[in-house]
């Protein structure tokens, strides 16, 4: 289970899930039910999660287009990481890269493969009202 685990966070989740169970001596249903008991989520799932971590942390370059984006993530095309996208964050990928923008000069920052520094001047301008 370790080395599925390594496996599938080294690659950002792109690595197919047979190929893990093949890795592992263990058919692709068991595997799928010892990440969803020892992690809680199903491998897939954590997949999903690992490429769109990848996608949001990705350094922001103005000229690169979101198709770029989607290929060096492991998406099949660009509506592919739309849909995670506003499945995982309920934004687009182009209101989620103004965000990062515009909360921090030069972009958001990442530590470790998090986002870090996204604050938008809604939430700064609510905190002060309180």
């Amino acid at each position: 289970m370790a080395q599925s685990w390594d496996r599938l966070l080294a690659s950002h989740g792109t690595v197919a899930i047979n190929e893990l169970a093949e890795a592992t001596g263990c058919g692709s249903r068991r595997l799928q039910v010892l990440f969803r008991e020892q992690i809680g989520l199903p491998a897939k799932t954590l997949a999903r999660i690992l490429r769109f971590q990848r996608a949001i942390t990705l350094p922001t370059a103005t000229k690169q287009t979101l198709a770029h984006t989607a290929a060096a993530c492991g998406y099949h095309d660009q509506a592919h990481l739309a849909r995670d996208f506003h499945a995982l964050a309920g934004l687009t990928p182009t209101q989620l890269r103004g965000l990062t923008l515009d909360a921090v000069p030069g972009g958001a920052a990442t530590t470790n493969g998090r986002l870090t520094g996204i604050i938008t001047k809604q939430v700064i301008a609510t905190d002060h009202q309180t």
